[in-house]
């Protein structure tokens, strides 16, 4: 990733490319590390012959919060590469780690309340409307603001565990303070 030249090489073999920054490793100072990579992702498409980009970021993405990709957004399209902007709500995949929890306590841990509904999408959703924009004419530039046909809240996802293994599961809101 932080192989300029390398990336740059094998990136200038298409012409138009798909931009998700990886998340750096959880063990780290995350935001320096991933800002180390929009370095990079800036620097490789400097006279890469790309001709569109279209870049996957996250609802909120604003300096401080979400800072880092709303870096990486401003910095593509700074560079006049055309970019399509996905800003995506809340990862329906995010679920994902809460089953061994569900599993093994028969809970899941949230900071939501248990009934409070947000904006979701699954990551296949996003990489259709990715595809679907990446078709599209060059010179079309915008924010796609994308989730899914309704909302979900905490105790839906225990529900859904409740499906998955046929045993009670119980969304826990974790307290503010802790």
């Amino acid at each position: 990733m932080h192989d300029t030249a390398q990336l740059r090489a094998i990136l200038g073999q298409g012409k138009r490319l798909f931009v998700l920054n990886p998340p750096a490793p959880i063990t780290t100072d995350t935001a320096r590390e991933e800002r180390k990579s929009v370095a990079s992702i800036l620097a490789t498409l400097t006279n890469s012959g790309i001709e569109k980009r279209v870049v996957q970021s996250t609802y909120g993405a604003q300096p401080g919060d979400l800072g880092v990709l709303y870096e990486l957004e401003q910095g593509l399209t700074q560079t006049g590469i055309p970019t399509r902007i996905i800003r995506a709500a809340y990862y329906m995949s995010n679920w994902d780690m809460a089953l061994a929890p569900a599993r093994q306590t028969g809970q899941v841990h949230t900071v939501y309340p248990p009934e409070f509904k947000l904006p979701m999408v699954a990551p296949q959703d996003l990489g259709a409307v990715g595809a679907r924009l990446q078709k599209a004419p060059v010179e079309q530039t915008d924010i796609h603001d994308v989730e899914g046909p309704q909302r979900y809240s905490s105790a839906d996802g225990a529900a859904a565990f409740v499906d998955a293994l046929g045993k009670e599961v119980k969304a826990v809101e974790t307290p503010r303070e802790a």
